[in-house]
């Protein structure tokens, strides 16, 4: 350690690519999120408010996707796909991944947080000649989202930090772009500390936020 100089000139010089890589990274972060979300959502209204079938259905989703790596869904959407005509690019076939195995566990939240809104406040909007779709929306979602955020918030940094496995399909985001950089100057210590320092950044980011949006539902 007393020999080692340490050297951060390579990384100024690649301050372009990591500023790239960022945006990419949030831009796979941000898609997986929105995506996970609505998936997560329409799954637990379906697993609440549908039939048998329906609660079937999401009960073997949720469970199909939270026992199976991450992983193991970007290469079977990047590389089997293919094999039946369909050609996702790599962006895509890792948002799409993320979303799908992230929206399990947003389904067992969000159907958490509609268990938690009592019964009453629907038959009462329905009394009132609210639709389906309008107490849902004026009604229940929020209430139950409001109990969904601390939870939510967990999934949205382990999102943020799984958009490093979308390197393993080439796309160039900030794991694909430190092991370039490492194997190409050698100098590891300086370009982990750095993107490491990245990725928390990233992760705090999306923790303060969600932080931000629980203490303003709950009127502080």
């Amino acid at each position: 350690m007393g020999d080692y100089h340490f050297h951060f000139a390579p990384l100024w010089q690649a301050l372009p690519e990591i500023w790239e890589a960022t945006g990419t990274a949030v831009l796979v972060a941000a898609a997986s999120i929105v995506l996970a979300f609505v998936i997560g959502t329409s799954a637990a209204l379906a697993s609440e408010y549908g039939g048998r079938r329906a609660r079937i259905a999401v009960a073997v989703y949720v469970e199909a996707m939270r026992n199976s790596p991450s992983l193991v869904k970007i290469f079977f959407i990047y590389y089997g796909l293919p094999s039946l005509g369909l050609y996702p690019s790599p962006f895509w076939s890792g948002v799409a991944a993320l979303a799908l195995h992230n929206g399990g566990y947003v389904t067992e939240i969000v159907r958490g947080g509609l268990a938690a809104v009592n019964r009453t406040q629907v038959q009462a909007a329905m009394s009132l000649g609210f639709g389906w779709f309008e107490t849902q929306r004026t009604v229940v979602l929020p209430q139950a989202l409001r109990q969904a955020i601390p939870a939510l918030g967990n999934v949205w940094v382990e999102m943020v930090k799984d958009t490093s496995l979308t390197s393993a399909i080439a796309v160039r985001e900030l794991f694909y772009l430190m092991t370039a950089l490492v194997s190409a100057t050698l100098r590891s210590f300086e370009i982990l500390a750095v993107f490491a320092a990245i990725y928390f950044a990233l992760t705090t980011l999306v923790a303060v936020a969600m932080k931000v949006g629980e203490l303003r539902t709950e009127g502080r």
